[in-house]
């Protein structure tokens, strides 16, 4: 997800394009994040030490992990152990997204970590440490208005689902609070008990079909019965995630089967969270009341 977080704000910021982007996810998932990049982002190595010692070993011919180690001990900028530490965060995504930004010979990560200052979600260091985490429960805070923090585990609950059985590659890109919500088509399910709750996909085109193709692994067009019965099975899954995490906690909830829609509706409740999720480059939107009291119109 971090990948697709900053590759979209890089995008905005007019320093890479769509194309790039998409090579640079591609380059992403080939390589692995080089020792000395990541000692950098450790704090360990400076980056002229860094470069000095890849300079050494290019131009003898050893570009390898094994060869930087070794100068990099001998020059008493690491240990054994450090090495060791270092070695199981190459398959870091924000590093091997760094690494692939290098590779391409866009910016490097003392560059990267510039334009993150001003990345409109991040405060402090603490924050910026959450968005390099990849972690979609130290992510998905970072986007929620402070006083959504009621809907922080159910937030999570469905982007963890979203991400492990959808698509990897869906990530946020807007939340707020609201009483209303329009749109062309969506799934609403319910749940009623201790507890109570509403999760809906809704789209304001047929970008349900993307999404539809990302769960299935097969291609749809358009937008009919079978993909809204495929979305269906989604958000009846993300409920389904959320109502299990609550039983851990010994709150009992019954799911309503889910309803959906395709003719342009409005939603109101006294609040509602509205994620805005990118799947594929396009739009759709996950809607989350800690109510069944909605009205749809």
């Amino acid at each position: 997800m971090v990948a697709q977080i900053i590759g979209n704000y890089l995008i905005e910021r007019g320093i890479v394009t769509r194309g790039q982007m998409l090579v640079l996810h591609k380059e992403r998932q080939k390589v692995r994040a080089k020792l000395g990049l990541i000692a950098i982002s450790e704090g360990y190595m400076s980056p002229d030490e860094v470069k000095d010692i890849y300079n050494e070993i290019e131009n003898d011919g050893t570009l390898t992990d094994r060869a930087f180690a070794d100068i990099a001990i001998e020059r008493a900028y690491l240990t054994e152990g450090q090495i060791r530490m270092l070695s199981h965060k190459q398959s870091d995504n924000y590093l091997c997204f760094v690494q692939a930004l290098e590779k391409q010979n866009i910016m490097d990560i003392e560059a990267l970590n510039e334009i993150l200052n001003d990345f409109p979600l991040i405060n402090n260091e603490f924050q910026l440490d959450d968005l390099k985490s990849d972690d979609v429960n130290r992510i998905i805070p970072l986007f929620l208005p402070r006083e959504a923090k009621d809907y922080v585990n159910a937030a999570c609950c469905a982007m963890r689902f979203l991400n492990h059985k959808v698509d990897t590659n869906i990530y946020p890109v807007k939340a707020y609070l609201t009483d209303k919500f329009t749109a062309a088509n969506g799934v609403f399910q319910f749940a009623r008990g201790e507890k109570e709750y509403a999760y809906a996909v809704v789209a304001r085109n047929q970008e349900m079909a993307t999404l539809a193709t990302c769960y299935m692994r097969e291609r749809y067009d358009g937008l009919d019965e079978e993909i809204l019965d495929i979305v269906s099975e989604v958000v009846n899954k993300i409920s389904s995630s959320y109502a299990s995490e609550l039983s851990q906690d010994d709150v009992l909830v019954d799911l309503i089967p889910p309803y959906p829609y395709m003719a342009l509706k409005e939603v109101k409740a006294k609040e509602i969270l509205v994620l805005e999720l990118i799947v594929k480059y396009e739009t759709v939107y996950l809607l989350i009341c800690m109510s069944s009291a909605i009205e749809i119109h």
